[in-house]
Parts: C-alpha cells; sequence; structure tokens
C-alpha cells in the first residue's frame, strides 16, 4: 500500500513538474515571440522608408548619386540617430587612421599644428624627429597659414587641421609655412609614416619634472613611464603633468599611467546601463614619492580625465586649470564592417573606487586658474615664463599645498 501511494506522489510530483516547466516555457516563448514581432516590425518599418527615400531619389534626382558616400552618410546618420553622443562611425580610411594613430604610427608630414587665437594660423607646438617636416627645417612655434592653398582660418578646430595635413603615404601635400622669425615657404611635402611620440619631458627650475602628453595611446604608457623615472633619477623633487588639449578613448593606456604614479588599489570601473560594474583596471604597489600636480583645460577629456581624477582619488594628485570636457565614456572595441568602416559605441561609464563619475561635470579642479588673453593654452608650447597655468602647478608642486 505504502509503495502504491509512493509511486502515486512520484508521479504526480512528476506531472506538477512538466506543467510547470511547459507553463514556464511558454511564458518565455511568448514573450520572446513578442519582442522578435516587435523588432521585425521596426526593421521593416526602417527599411520601408529607406527603401522609399531610395527609390524616389533614384528616379528623380538631377545629379549622379555615388554610392559609396551615400553608405558612409547612411551609416553615420545611423549612428547620430541613436542619441549617444560619443558614438562615432568611422569610413573605412577614418578607421585605417584610427588604427595608425592608436598604434602610435601615423602618416603625414610630422607636426602637431593647433589654431593660434592671435593669428588665426595654425601654429606648430611640436615637430617630430626622422619626419618630413623636420627635413624641411618646420621647428615649433612656426605657422602654418594654407594647407593645399586653403586658408588655414577656414579650419575650425585642431582635429580639421590635423585631418588636412594627414594622408596616404605618398601622396602630397602643399603646405605655406611661417617660420618664427616671419620667412615664408611654400613646401611640396610627400606624406610618410613615422612613429609619434606622445610624451616629452623637460626640467623646469633645476628641481620640477614637467612631463607633457599630447595624446594617449598604445606606445604612451612606456613612454610616460620613462620620463617620470628620467625626470626622478635627475633629482626631480615634483611632477607637473600637463593634459591640457589631449582626449583620448584610451582608457587601458589610462590606467597603466596611473599604475606608473600611485600605489597598489583599484583605479576605475565600467558601470553599465544596469547598474553593474566592472573593474577596469588596478595599480601595483610601486609609486612615486614626490607631489604630482596635473594641469587641465577644456580640452582635456576622456582618458586624460581619468589619469588625473584616478591620481588625484588615491591620494597622490592635485589638479590645476580650468574644467575638463566630463566626458567618462567607455567606449566598446571598433566594429568593423565588411567595407574596411567601423563603429564604436557607448557600452559603460568609468566611475571611481567610490562609485564618482566625471560625466558631465568634469574632474574635480583643486586650483582653478584660467589663461590670460595673451597665453596659450596648446599642447608642447608651454613653459613657465609664459604660462600662468603651469606657474601656478609649479607653485602648488613645490609647496604641497594650495
Amino acid at each position: 500500500m505504502n509503495r502504491k501511494i509512493s509511486v502515486s506522489m512520484a508521479v504526480t510530483i512528476a506531472i506538477i513538474a512538466m506543467t510547470v516547466t511547459f507553463s514556464v516555457t511558454m511564458v518565455l516563448a511568448m514573450r520572446l515571440f513578442d519582442d522578435t514581432v516587435s523588432s521585425v516590425n521596426e526593421k521593416e518599418s526602417q527599411y520601408t522608408k529607406l527603401s522609399e527615400l531610395d527609390r524616389y531619389v533614384r528616379d528623380n534626382e538631377f545629379y549622379a548619386v555615388n554610392n559609396d558616400t551615400l553608405n558612409d552618410m547612411l551609416a553615420s546618420g545611423y549612428v547620430l540617430g541613436t542619441g549617444d553622443k560619443y558614438a562615432r562611425y568611422y569610413t573605412a580610411k577614418g578607421y585605417a587612421d584610427l588604427l595608425a594613430m592608436q598604434s602610435g604610427k601615423t602618416m603625414g608630414i610630422g607636426v602637431i599644428a593647433v589654431n593660434d587665437p592671435s593669428s588665426g594660423y595654425a601654429r606648430i607646438t611640436q615637430v617630430y624627429a626622422d619626419t618630413p617636416a623636420s627635413e624641411l627645417g618646420m621647428v615649433k612655434n612656426g605657422y602654418i597659414t594654407r594647407i593645399n592653398d586653403v586658408d588655414v582660418k577656414t579650419y575650425t578646430t585642431n582635429d580639421a587641421i590635423a585631418a588636412a595635413l594627414r594622408g596616404e603615404a605618398g601622396t602630397t601635400v602643399s603646405v605655406t609655412y611661417l617660420s618664427p622669425d616671419m620667412t615664408e615657404s611654400v613646401f611640396e611635402i610627400t606624406r610618410r609614416s613615422y612613429v609619434a611620440a606622445t610624451v616629452w619631458d623637460q626640467t623646469i627650475d633645476e628641481t620640477i619634472g614637467y612631463v607633457n602628453l599630447n595624446d594617449i595611446n598604445e606606445s604612451t604608457p612606456a613612454d610616460f613611464s620613462y620620463s617620470v623615472n628620467r625626470q626622478l633619477s635627475a633629482g626631480a623633487t615634483a611632477l607637473v603633468v600637463d593634459l591640457r588639449g589631449v582626449n583620448s578613448i584610451d582608457i587601458t593606456s589610462a590606467i597603466s599611467c596611473v599604475d606608473v604614479l600611485v600605489g597598489k588599489g583599484d583605479v576605475a570601473f565600467a558601470k553599465d546601463k544596469n547598474g553593474n560594474t566592472e573593474l577596469l583596471g588596478s595599480s601595483d604597489e610601486n609609486a612615486v614619492s614626490v607631489p604630482v600636480v596635473f594641469v587641465v583645460n577644456e580640452g582635456t577629456g576622456d582618458a586624460a580625465e581619468l589619469l588625473a581624477s584616478a591620481t588625484k582619488a588615491m591620494g597622490t594628485g592635485r589638479i590645476v586649470g580650468t574644467r575638463t570636457m566630463g566626458k567618462a565614456a567607455v567606449m566598446g572595441t571598433p566594429q568593423r564592417m565588411s567595407d574596411g568602416s567601423a563603429v564604436t559605441i557607448t557600452v559603460a561609464q568609468i566611475v571611481d573606487a567610490n562609485g564618482e563619475t566625471f560625466e558631465g561635470t568634469g574632474v574635480n579642479i583643486d586650483n582653478e586658474v584660467a589663461l590670460n588673453s595673451d597665453e596659450f593654452a596648446t599642447v608642447g608650447a608651454t613653459t613657465a615664463e609664459c604660462d600662468s597655468q603651469v606657474r601656478k602647478a609649479l607653485e602648488v608642486a613645490l609647496n604641497g599645498t594650495k
């Protein structure tokens, strides 16, 4: 009798389990079906609208349609329409240029040139060694006034100037150059590949190690470590790290630079849209034993902001300058398309060990100092004699206080 009851109960339990499993499966399947139908309907609506537009244009457009340009603009428009202000679409050429820059290898003439507010020209702030520019005698604080017969005053951003100078190896660009003594020359320059060092350093006032970054990419951590250690070995009693105008998405390299300065700890986390956090990187026990002061401005963004804010949060750095960009985006690895183009989107937000972020606010400035109208906030053009922000950083570094 007991055995029959036991078997009966077992059968009942099995039936209940099967019923529950079936019900759960059906609910999940229905939800998946609803989501799929919704997604299909949305995509059908997108494709229908695009098809209607394409058919009308091709039937009536007076001008010939360039399909490559059209496809690039469609992709760019899609990314813009997502509402992700940091997302970016790269053409095949643009993505190739990005990879070259991230590896530290660039195609161009070998200079960094920025908008000079006093003249409107592109002022050269750095000339790389063993490049076409250096071989032609172009030097820092010279000017570029025209690029391919286009007045550089029409280029409103530093990125536009850089893009005009870059190009495929073997192509030529016409550059009108004005030397610091105002001698004008016109050069037909053949672009070629060169290694762009992202860090340079010098000693100021015999005791302060000044380390300037013009970018953060794969080669930066090794160069940064070398510059910092060279200054410390030379007897530097403090470090001033200039991050003005540096806006890079290379978070990994920034964390490696933080590791050069601070002791053991978690540097930063990525917080996704669901509130989940993932450790982006940690530092080892080795740390510098001298004060570190960062100089920042409105052109300092993303990875550079992380370098300054994380170092400060871990008890090593202070920050001088003006409000930064407030761009704390963790960008996904660029997704390469079949035609060589690529897209990158925001996948998370940078937060520190306390769960705080500089997104939208910028990093916390310890000593806010703006440049005077006759000074320049440009990469590579800084000396303590002409720059109030660096002078303040030197003061903070020497005193260790406000």
